[in-house]
């Protein structure tokens, strides 16, 4: 039902383990099935998340056009309700968008793992057993940290796709929409918060990570937070392509199919007036 309770049962085992009730399991194993159970106890709840997320989206999807035009200034109590839903607001949207749950089972596991399985004696611990704890930790923590990550980045890809109609065919538009673009603004502020408060929650936890009670590596702790910077640019790099690619057709539709048509205009009574004076030279001629 719990992380501790998983590491109170490793722990158990293996102090069973010089007794005749030992169900043969040595230290080195009661640490890969802790591991391993920590891992299987966060992605069924990373799951539950996952489809209590999308249902909560399907739900809430059309509701999504919060827009600060709506806020109240009619004095400080306004303000301060307003600061208030802003905040709940905020809440919310870290809640639906990031499991941070799921990062605080991470440390939790990582931070009983020292606990339950640390020794009496640390001179007799070899520098090979050393090693392979901390590959052990390390892969556990890369491996899960990979999971929540592309859980997240879906999410919030999700989230900045623009809201398209049906029969758009993957296109805005030209014609443009002010409630749904009003409604893709708003949605990407809700990206940014989430970026926000994932990237403290990140460094948070690779700050636990780095300290004496887990021992991780620092460099491995540090990439934790690269990845995460990593995908705040990329979600960045796609909000300003599509923003310039929605300019573009705007560009094309109001400026140059305007300039074309007048050009057109322009061109063709001079063009016909070209015609009437050659057909009279024409006409000059054969009587001459």
């Amino acid at each position: 039902d719990s992380i501790a309770e998983i590491f109170e049962c490793a722990g158990t085992l293996l102090m069973l383990h010089p007794t005749s009730f030992s169900p043969g399991l040595d230290k080195n194993q009661c640490q890969s099935l802790a591991l391993a159970a920590c891992g299987q106890f966060l992605k069924e709840r990373l799951s539950l998340v996952e489809n209590a997320t999308a249902t909560n989206y399907a739900l809430t999807s059309s509701s999504m056009g919060h827009s600060p035009s709506s806020r109240s200034f009619s004095g400080r109590t306004d303000d301060a309700k307003e600061s208030n839903k802003d905040k709940d607001m905020n809440e919310g949207i870290v809640s639906e968008l990031l499991p941070i749950s799921f990062l605080d089972g991470i440390l939790e596991s990582t931070t009983l793992f020292g606990v339950s399985f640390q020794v009496s004696d640390h001179a007799a611990v070899s520098d090979t057993n050393a090693g392979e704890e901390q590959e052990l930790l390390g892969k556990f923590v890369t491996t899960n940290f990979n999971k929540f990550i592309g859980h997240v980045k879906m999410l919030l890809i999700q989230r900045s796709e623009p809201n398209l109609r049906p029969g758009d065919n993957g296109k805005r538009d030209l014609e443009g929409d002010d409630e749904e673009e009003s409604k893709d603004d708003v949605n990407f502020l809700h990206v940014s918060i989430a970026l926000s408060h994932l990237l403290r929650s990140v460094r948070e936890l690779a700050s636990g990570l780095a300290l004496p009670e887990v021992g991780l590596d620092v460099s491995l702790a540090s990439t934790l937070v690269d990845q995460t910077v990593e995908l705040a640019e990329m979600l960045v790099r796609r909000r300003v392509a599509m923003k310039f690619n929605e300019l573009r057709g705007v560009v094309v539709k109001e400026c140059l199919s305007t300039l074309v048509r007048e050009v057109i205009q322009t061109e063709l009574p001079s063009k016909e007036d070209n015609i009437h004076e050659e057909e009279e030279s024409n006409d000059d001629a054969h009587h001459q």
